[in-house]
């Protein structure tokens, strides 16, 4: 009985996480390429999306007894941001919006110098997708980014003020763990 408890344990514990192609995930997180995502569906600002993805902690890449932040979804691949595409309008309820309307925070901001973009999780990634005639920072004040999500527009990026509130949708991404072989 004890050993069938213990087995039981074991397979739940495996069951909180999501396996796919020698990595691993916490529940509610998608694993790609080395990376876990989370899509939240939240209105809020650049700032506050930041740091509601930094709330969450996963296991560092290689190493359990460590963690790392996840933080708004850094972008640095063409192949990245088709998935982050499919991965949007797989988890989103978007049928209750207005899918002309649709727009998803990432983590790129010239928030420190204008002009010199970077990723709030630090990655060094020269992997662009500007809308036509963007960045434009209108008016002076757009330093943070979003993603339009229409069938228009698709997944093409736009500033706009980190501030704004109408941002609806935001993915945080963040380390995977890596399985040992």
């Amino acid at each position: 009985m004890a050993r069938a408890l213990i087995i039981l344990a074991g397979l739940l514990a495996a069951a909180s996480l999501r396996v796919d192609a020698g990595s691993i995930c916490p529940t509610y997180w998608t694993e790609f390429n080395g990376s876990c995502y989370r899509h939240f569906a939240r209105q809020m600002t650049w700032w506050e999306a930041e740091i509601h993805c930094q709330t969450h902690v996963l296991p560092s890449a290689s190493d359990c007894s460590t963690y790392t932040m996840a933080h708004l979804a850094s972008v640095t691949t063409q192949a990245e941001q088709e998935f982050l595409y499919t991965f949007f309008n797989t988890n989103a309820d978007v049928d209750s919006e207005s899918t002309s309307g649709v727009r998803l925070w990432i983590g790129i901001n010239d928030i420190v110098v204008e002009g010199e973009f970077v990723w709030s999780d630090g990655s060094n990634a020269s992997y662009r997708n500007w809308r036509p005639n963007q960045p434009d920072n209108y008016r002076g004040q757009e330093d943070c980014v979003h993603i339009g999500l229409t069938h228009v527009r698709r997944n093409e990026w736009n500033d706009i003020n980190c501030n704004s509130d109408t941002i609806r949708h935001f993915i945080c991404k963040g380390p995977a763990r890596i399985l040992d072989p």
